[in-house]
């Protein structure tokens, strides 16, 4: 390349440069607002972020100072909130305790006033606050716990003699009367259970028919089996009757060979015995009665659709 040329290609290089030039003055006026306001925001965030720590500087001075200044009236005042937690804490204990030893006498009470239901349930309440890990380490409760175990004996033991002796003559009506509803309810469940499984009717219309009616509805096929299961269910009942009966015979027995001092407090009066020995003697006589009535019942109406089917 010769001398011309070079300095052709010069002015053409100084040319593309001033252009270049120009096109960067151009960009760089155009975005400048934009500069400095982006600018702007670095120097107040500069100055924000400076503040901010002075501020922290300043507030961990402070609790320096007052860790040091106020160190010691912090933990008094720790500690006398611990000291009021205790006392207080121990004056429920107290409170609770005293309310268990005053229990101790209301049960007594209940005990004469033969309110025995209350008294079990006011004996069964106190022993389980005794038995709580907050009276483990306080001997009066230990000797509380002790008493109300011997209280519970107590009212055992007065429990039985107002039920075998004081009450004999209420307690072998209900007896009985227990044994009349055991034999009601089992002989309805066993043949509701037989005569649903031979329908397909819903359970609740079977509910709400008396013994006799589903008795005239169980199926043919079912009978023998319903019987079977319905005199072995009667018999049960029967057998613990009889082992009932057995129990108050010998009890009255024993009762009768005890010395004076013993008979005074545990046998019966004279009116109160001869009105058991009246209910013994007639009290299987009238369970017989019901059993006659109830496999009466089922073998007539039992019977009776299936006479008519093969009729």
């Amino acid at each position: 390349m010769d001398a011309e040329g070079m300095r052709q290609r010069v002015e053409q290089l100084k040319r593309q440069h001033k252009a270049v030039a120009k096109r960067v003055s151009e960009l760089v006026l155009q975005k400048h607002p934009d500069y400095a306001q982006e600018l702007q925001r670095v120097m107040q965030l500069q100055r924000s972020l400076l503040e901010a720590f002075k501020i922290s500087k300043a507030a961990r001075m402070s609790l320096r100072t007052a860790a040091h200044t106020n160190l010691h009236s912090s933990i008094k005042v720790l500690l006398c909130r611990r000291r009021q937690h205790r006392l207080q804490s121990l004056e429920a204990t107290l409170g609770q305790t005293r309310a268990l030893c005053n229990a101790d006498k209301r049960l007594k009470d209940l005990l004469e006033e033969e309110n025995f239901a209350a008294a079990i349930q006011l004996c069964q309440e106190c022993q389980k606050a005794a038995a709580l890990p907050m009276y483990r380490g306080l001997a009066c409760v230990k000797e509380l716990a002790a008493k109300l175990q011997d209280t519970v004996v107590m009212t055992e033991e007065s429990l039985d003699q107002a039920i075998l002796l004081g009450k004999s003559q209420s307690a072998f009506d209900q007896l009985h009367m227990h044994f009349t509803s055991t034999l009601h309810n089992a002989a309805f469940q066993i043949v509701l259970g037989y005569t649903q499984l031979g329908s397909s009717t819903t359970a609740e219309n079977f509910q709400r028919q008396q013994y006799q009616q589903l008795c005239s509805q169980l199926p043919p096929e079912l009978y023998l089996p319903c019987l079977s299961d319905l005199c072995k269910s009667v018999w049960e009942i029967l057998k613990n009757f009889y082992q009932v009966l057995q129990y108050h015979h010998a009890n009255n027995a024993s009762s009768a060979s005890t010395g004076p001092d013993q008979q005074q407090q545990q046998q019966l009066s004279s009116s109160a015995a001869a009105y058991l020995t009246q209910k013994l003697a007639q009290a299987p006589g009238k369970l017989w009665q019901d059993v006659q009535s109830k496999i009466r019942i089922y073998l007539q109406s039992a019977a009776a659709p299936a006479c008519t089917e093969s009729s």
